[in-house]
């Protein structure tokens, strides 16, 4: 096993270990009586400094310390694709078979599997009694259904090759025998490497060929090189977060405010925390409800999290319903073709469609009071109170008497209404329930039942019932939250007989209270009844109002709450539903577009005549009239009962769940603040706000990952939240890679190391996934590395520079911050890898890492190291997130190094002057730069009519070319033509346009060339066939430039 020292300190993470002269640094380590995984990182005498990949708590001194005399390595070998590794390559999955979900230490699992055989086919050059070297390919192993796995001689062998089998092996047997310097080595299909020395090659090439990404920013304007570095920073404030009195659904049926949430259960379980964020992994998880597969059912939240922003967004449909989240929370929306998508808050616009809750099926339970059934009596001489044991339907109607229009008194309940029926009901139950007798009174202008009773008040408030300011301060008792359908129900309607106003086809309910609309608007959402949420101030007060709208609603409402008493309000309801005339709500449509409805018609191939029996007149929706109408929900019902579309059918039936809500504002507020999170594994999102939605818990890496053209993809997450890094394990198997039809996961391997792993496991998670790079590289394939963050990174190296007591250098960070910086990214590179001299391989590792600055500040010293040895900078700029511009990467500030090398590149490959038009491109927006300082002083009209021309080309540049939408299946994507071709468009309307207005020509009047409209619309048109769409938009342009010189002319 090695030899054997022994713990004399423990700080955290580091440990400090006697007895170990002779200890080499990086040498990993087995720590205490469980052998934890460590690495030494200073040796100082006999003395040995150890980071801990594992958690140390409950060490001790005295606890052995063994050594392993290895550095820590890597396992290169088949199996490394389609798999989930932590920081030191132990397999995720792998972990959780053997010991379940949360990963405890001591437990150690192979990376690559010892079992699963691999049919290995010798490469056909390979003969034996032939000489190979290190890098040489011995054979191929199919090791995903798009990667060939070449099986390397290691580095550092060399010699005759013995023999070279065929066949079917694991990864541990052997497959070929090598003799060198007199002795025979075993090569098997795997091999090991340190992961802090990098894999050598035979020579670094100039980085001369792209890495192409179909994003128009990155490949025309700042390009990177195949073997090349970039960063990027990631998102500005904090994750995909909301405001701390957010209210939020739990499955009991009560509704709390997600901040009581995060402080009842911050501590029920393992916390995490530093300067900017803290969460728990919650021993015990809280029950909520979440949108899947569309339908809203209970899910539990594994983690509570809050941290802080500087930006939120407030989202406001036409219901009233109100959302308050950070720029990057996702909510669901719903295109014009019905697909369901999510967007970050920062990207939506008043119009779009959310996606809200119908109707939550929640199966509550009787409550049990806290008592049986006994007699308390109160003050000498009164009447003793009898209290049910079971909070039914009889005492539900009763609170809902006293908080519609009751109030306690210091030593009685007193209920105000001059409803006849109504007293006699609410005397009825005091009797019933607690065995007391209401006395009947008029007070002023009002009848009064007064119920004389101290013990029922304290009982009344410790339901929940306020003594003092009542109307502002109520809310729906949890007992009722909690207790199923029909006894919340009972107390609705009592509530609304003594507080509702019916109206001919509206019913309203109102309150001085916030949070009793709230409470009121989610257990209507139980009862699947639409309504909507209002406000209205009167004098100093506002009231909180609930309508429901709509016969189908208000006979919903009726049917749930009407109970048989004949109230005079539930009459006048039962009388309008039944007086024969209709009953409109604009707010349940489905928001389809024409053509989406015109298109599942013809799939259909049914007569407008047999539509039109149903009910549907199609010419309302998609024929010929000029105006159309939104389909209502119950019209798009009876419009895919005649449609085979299997989707439309799935479509038609989440509607009974949810429904589609359009947004009436946006507004962005700044100011730093808390926020707060759950998070729901699988679904990642959870039935919240102020009036029921559906919230979330990045779209750039994604699509750097999905398009680039590099065959094997390490995304490396460095020290992000654990519902962050649950988004990428999730989302990666279900993207499809464009280049062969299989979803993204065929090629790639994901390293997984959260805030809440070990601190030390993070420091070496990028050296793990940088090697697993290079041994791909060496196999002839161009490997992109997605490294988010290197900011969590260099936290931890400052950690641990703070255990070894060394001095600090700028912000805390150690003095060797640049160098680690710059010895990780230099590993990066496209190279000629080690073969025989009778082959040639070529591959690459190009690096993109993410960076955070805390508050976008780019000064801060990880950035500013990062921005010293890397050769692209995209540059994020929050103000064009602000103005909903994606990808919002600043062309003022961004740059990259490789444009010199790659020009050669793009003239061969592309156009002699792909370039030139990039440069021109540029010089104009930096011209606009520099022109919108003197418009904001003295407007543009004061400029002169070849600037306003300038400033017009800009615009097109930017909102043209420039953005690019990302969940867009055509724009999404952009071929390199493409681009050369849109970029040619644009530079020729302004070479056109500058030459008519040196003619005299009107500027106003090249603005409204309809040949823009096309222009605009370009980035739609798919990559096959823009050529034809390219020629046809240069032709209608110089149609339409000599058209309106010919005008100028002739009215000359």
């Amino acid at each position: 096993m090695g030899e054997k020292g022994v713990i004399a300190k423990i700080t955290g993470p580091l440990v400090v270990a006697d007895k170990m002269r002779g200890c080499e640094m990086y040498e990993v380590i087995k720590v205490g009586e469980e052998g934890l995984l460590g690495e030494t990182i200073r040796l100082d005498a006999d003395f040995a400094y150890i980071q801990v990949y594992e958690d140390t708590t409950g060490l001790k001194p005295g606890e052995p310390v063994i050594r392993t005399k290895a550095p820590l390595s890597v396992e290169l070998g088949p199996g490394i694709l389609k798999n989930f590794y932590d920081g030191v390559q132990r397999p995720l999955e792998g972990i959780r078979n053997k010991v379940g979900d949360y990963i405890k230490r001591g437990v150690y699992v192979d990376a690559l599997d010892r079992t699963k055989k691999w049919l290995f086919v010798p490469t056909h050059t390979m003969e034996e009694g032939k000489e190979i070297v290190g890098g040489d390919i011995l054979g191929e192993v199919q090791e995903t259904k798009v990667i060939k796995h070449k099986i390397l001689v290691p580095p550092g062998i060399s010699g005759k090759l013995l023999e070279l089998k065929e066949g079917e092996f694991t990864v541990q047997d052997t497959i070929a025998r090598v003799q060198t310097d007199g002795e025979d080595i075993e090569l098997k299909l795997m091999h090991k490497w340190p992961v802090r020395k990098g894999r050598p090659y035979k020579d670094k090439l100039d980085p001369e060929v792209p890495l192409l990404t179909g994003q128009r920013i990155n490949d025309t304007f700042f390009p990177i090189a195949k073997g090349g570095t970039g960063a990027i920073p990631g998102g500005f404030g904090t994750g995909k977060c909301v405001t701390p009195d957010t209210p939020v659904m739990l499955a009991d049926g009560t509704v709390r405010k997600i901040k009581e949430v995060y402080e009842e259960n911050k501590d029920n379980g393992e916390k995490f925390s530093d300067s900017y964020e803290e969460y728990t992994s919650l021993k015990n998880a809280i029950g909520v409800y979440s949108l899947n597969d569309g339908r809203l059912k209970e899910k539990d939240a594994n983690t509570v999290y809050r941290g802080k922003t500087e930006v939120i967004y407030r989202v406001k449909t036409r219901t009233g319903r109100t959302a308050e989240v950070t720029p990057v929370h996702k909510l669901f929306t719903v295109t014009p073709d019905l697909q369901i998508k999510e967007v970050e808050s920062r990207a939506l616009n008043v119009g779009d469609y959310l996606v809200m809750p119908r109707k939550i099926v929640f199966r509550g339970e009787m409550q049990n009071l806290d008592s049986k059934m006994f007699e308390v009596k109160g003050e000498r001489g009164s009447k003793v109170v009898k209290i049910p044991n079971e909070f039914d339907h009889a005492f539900s109607e009763f609170l809902g008497y006293v908080i519609g229009d009751g109030s306690l008194k210091p030593g009685s309940v007193e209920f105000y209404n001059n409803d006849e029926l109504m007293g006699e009901r609410f005397e009825h139950l005091s009797e019933k329930l607690f065995g007391l007798t209401a006395k009947h009174e008029r007070c002023n202008t009002a009848e009064c039942s007064l119920i004389k009773s101290s013990v029922l008040v304290r009982l009344l408030k410790h339901l929940g019932i306020p003594g003092e300011r009542k109307s502002s301060s109520s809310r729906v008792p949890d007992i009722v939250m909690k207790s199923p359908d029909e006894i919340a129900g009972r107390f609705l309607a009592a509530y609304f007989a003594s507080d509702g106003y019916v109206g001919e086809n509206e019913l309203e309910i109102a309150t001085a209270s916030k949070e009793m609309q709230i409470n009121i608007s989610y257990l209507l959402l139980r009862f699947g009844i639409l309504h909507t949420l209002e406000e209205r101030v009167i004098g100093a007060e506002t009231y909180y109002r609930i309508f429901v709208r709509g016969k189908e609603e208000i006979k919903r409402f009726y049917e749930r709450c009407n109970y048989g008493v004949p109230f005079e309000k539930f009459q006048r309801i039962k009388e309008n539903l039944e007086d024969g005339r209709k009953g409109y709500k604009v707010i349940d449509i489905v928001p389809a577009s024409p053509e989406f409805l015109n298109h599942a018609y013809e799939e259909m191939g049914r007569p407008h005549a047999e539509l039109e029996r149903l009910g549907v007149n199609t010419s309302n929706y998609f024929g010929e009239r000029e105006e159309k109408e939104r389909m209502s929900v119950q019209v798009f019902k009876k419009f895919c009962q005649l449609s085979g579309d299997t989707k439309l059918k799935w479509i038609a039936e989440t509607l009974d769940y949810v429904f589609y809500d359009e947004i009436t504002e946006i507004e962005k507020i700044v100011g730093k603040r808390d926020v707060y999170d759950l998070v729901v594994p699988g679904s990642h999102n959870f039935v919240a706000g102020f009036g029921p939605m559906i919230l979330h818990n990045t779209v750039m890496q994604h699509q750097l990952a999905r398009w680039a053209d590099a065959q094997v993809i390490v995304y490396i997450g460095c020290g992000e939240r654990g519902n962050e890094m649950t988004e990428v394990l999730e989302d990666f198997p279900k993207l499809i890679d464009p280049y062969s039809g299989e979803t993204l996961m065929e090629r790639s391997t994901l390293i997984a190391n959260t805030s809440n792993m070990p601190v030390a496991a993070r420091e070496a998670s990028i050296y793990t996934g940088i090697t697993l790079a290079e041994y791909y590289r060496d196999m002839g394939y161009d490997v992109a590395i997605q490294a988010d963050s290197t900011s969590r990174w260099a936290e931890a190296l400052r950690e641990i520079s703070g255990r070894l007591e060394e001095m600090p250098g700028e912000e805390g960070y150690p003095a060797y911050l640049a160098t680690r910086l710059a010895d990780f990214y230099e590993r990066a590179g496209r190279v000629k890898t080690l073969c025989s001299d009778s082959e040639e391989r070529i591959g690459s590792v190009t690096v993109v890492g993410a960076v955070s600055p805390p508050g976008g500040d780019f000064s801060e010293p990880v950035t500013q190291n990062t921005l010293r040895v890397t050769g692209d900078f995209w540059a994020l700029d929050s103000s064009l997130a602000d103005r909903r511009h994606f990808p919002a990467i600043s062309w003022l500030r961004s740059y990259s190094l490789y444009l010199g090398e790659l020009s050669e590149w793009f003239a061969k490959s592309t156009a002699p002057d792909f370039m030139e038009q990039r440069e021109e491109m540029m010089g104009l927006l930096q011209k606009e730069a520099e022109l919108q300082e003197i418009v904001q002083l003295v407007g543009a009209d004061a400029l002169p009519a070849r600037e306003r021309g300038t400033l017009e080309v800009a615009r097109m540049i930017r909102e043209d070319f420039l953005q690019q939408n990302a969940y867009h299946e055509v724009d999404s994507f952009c071929s390199l033509e493409k681009q050369y071709l849109m970029a040619k468009i644009i530079l020729q309307w302004y070479n056109g346009a500058i030459e008519a207005i040196e003619n005299g020509i009107a500027e106003e009047k090249l603005e409204r060339m309809r040949v823009k409209d096309a222009i605009a619309r370009m980035k739609y048109v798919p990559n096959k066939g823009f050529k034809e769409k390219y020629e046809q938009i240069m032709k209608d342009m110089k149609e339409e430039f000599e058209l309106i010189k010919r005008r100028e002319e002739a009215a000359l």
